[in-house]
């Protein structure tokens, strides 16, 4: 009889989640779906096995565009964000989809835990959102865990804008009711809220927007492996997608002038810590926002309206 039994019952649990990293999607995406996987697992007293990001959708303006180049980020992202597994034993007997666990799923498995019966069997989640939309506090569970970016010491406010416009600009996407972009009104409405509380306290301040959109109008042509997922999206065509620029410092926040500074496209990770270490982050309606939010500890998040993943309860939402 294999070791790992005693008495015809497992010596650990025999049951644990883990993400499923055959999505492609994203950085934020799939950062955001694994840390709240992890989250779901602490707060259901359930194994977590971890699964990195094994793949990417790769847009125009990312610093990755060959095979070498991703390879070589994937490994710098899966380093940066490794949650530890949890020991459950020797043997996984099985692994079993469960796309978008509900409170009962996660109850039966922790029950099957506790009374150590049956396979090993990894549930390998795609969705968590059901239950962390109604609990988003939740994922602070998964902090002790995520990288710590500490913001130096200094005498300006540091300002961070993710303007995320996306490939698809204010495109209705297939499945979709509404534009994920957001107006340029309501980042320059925002901004020009909170510059006016430090104008008023004689505080200096400097503004950092980083944006996945061109400076100017572009034809990108995707990865051929990716284009089943780019030939689905609008403005496609003849293999290439048209995406849509602007230059915002001449545009939206020119009245800004040298205070500041717009980051078009660049190293993901590089824009993350950024994020993290904002005295103020104005998110978009973004997962990858969602991540720099969750990471930054001390600053004070903005969030959008009509976000889709609920906002942590200490985030406040500007209309």
């Amino acid at each position: 009889m294999n070791s790992i039994f005693n008495n015809g019952r497992a010596r650990f649990p025999t049951s644990a989640l883990t993400y499923n990293d055959d999505i492609d999607d994203g950085v934020g995406a799939q950062l955001q779906r694994i840390i709240g996987i992890y989250s779901l697992s602490v707060k259901y007293g359930i194994p977590y096995v971890h699964s990195g990001i094994k793949n990417l959708l790769i847009t125009a303006l990312d610093p990755y565009q060959t095979e070498e180049e991703l390879n070589i980020f994937l490994q710098r992202i899966n380093e940066l964000f490794h949650l530890p597994s949890s020991d459950f034993g020797s043997q996984r007997d099985s692994r079993l989809k469960l796309t978008s666990p509900t409170k009962l799923n996660l109850g039966l498995i922790r029950l099957r835990n506790r009374l150590k019966i049956g396979k090993y069997r990894t549930f390998v989640i795609s969705n968590p959102y059901l239950l962390l939309n109604k609990d988003p506090d939740a994922y602070l569970l998964a902090l002790p865990q995520l990288p710590i970016v500490k913001a130096p010491k200094k005498d300006v406010t540091n300002i961070v804008v993710h303007y995320r416009r996306g490939s698809n600009s204010f495109d209705v996407l297939p499945g979709e009711s509404a534009p994920r972009a957001i107006l340029n009104e309501w980042y320059l409405k925002v901004l020009n809220k909170y510059v006016a509380q430090l104008k008023a306290d004689n505080k200096k301040y400097h503004i950092d927007v980083f944006t996945d959109m061109p400076k100017q109008d572009i034809d990108f042509p995707p990865l051929t492996f990716q284009r089943d997922f780019w030939k689905q999206l609008p403005r496609f065509e003849n293999d290439m997608i048209k995406i849509h620029g602007e230059d915002l410092s001449q545009t939206t926040f020119d009245d800004f002038g040298d205070l500041l500074t717009v980051h078009y496209g660049g190293d993901p990770i590089n824009d993350l810590m950024h994020m993290a270490r904002a005295d103020l982050f104005i998110m978009s309606r973004s997962s990858f926002s969602f991540v720099g939010a969750l990471l930054n500890r001390n600053g004070k998040i903005v969030a959008p309206p009509n976000f889709w993943h609920k906002n942590l309860s200490s985030w406040t939402i500007e209309n």
